[in-house]
């Protein structure tokens, strides 16, 4: 009987050795998967909200300048405004994107500030020369903006620019 049992016992050993190589060897490859799926994600958002934020800029540009169309109505405004062409359809599309993809609250309801503050530009600019849209206004934009670069760099797990101290560094 020990003749019979002391093969079987190695073979079951070397099995059960196999066995459990190959489920580590699947968690790990499942591990690194993860961890690179999620590599890519993140780096998707951050394009993502970099070409907002750059869309965005290109938008106000726009709306600012001399070249500027004004319109009677549309989907920036019902009334007279600016019109802010492919650079706003792209920061429009874009904020659909960030909707789509970010992972927090804050981050689409900072996109959004910055659609709002852009459009108070675009709504204000006929009633201005070019370059003459009231300050208030220009630096509510850039300050939407820098709350959602903000939110989108706390998402990331980017720590902010400045320490977190409120003081340049």
């Amino acid at each position: 009987m020990s003749g019979i049992v002391e093969p079987l016992i190695a073979s079951l050993g070397t099995l059960v050795g196999v066995a459990a190589g190959g489920i580590l060897a699947g968690r790990g490859q499942t591990v690194t998967w993860q961890r690179e799926e999620a590599s890519r994600e993140r780096d998707t958002r951050q394009s993502i909200y970099a070409r907002f934020i750059s869309s965005a800029r290109e938008w106000r540009a726009v709306v600012q300048s001399d070249q500027v169309v004004v319109r009677e109505g549309g989907n920036v405004a019902r009334g007279r405004h600016a019109d802010g062409g492919p650079a706003q359809v792209e920061t429009l599309k874009l904020q659909i994107e960030i909707r789509l993809v970010a992972r927090h609250r804050e981050t689409v309801d900072r996109a959004a500030d910055v659609v709002d503050a852009i459009r108070q530009v675009a709504k204000a600019r006929p009633g201005h020369e070019p370059g003459q849209v009231p300050d208030i206004l220009i630096a509510t934009c850039r300050q939407a903006e820098r709350d959602f670069l903000d939110s989108a760099r706390a998402e990331l797990g980017i720590p902010p620019i400045d320490g977190g101290s409120g003081q340049p560094s």
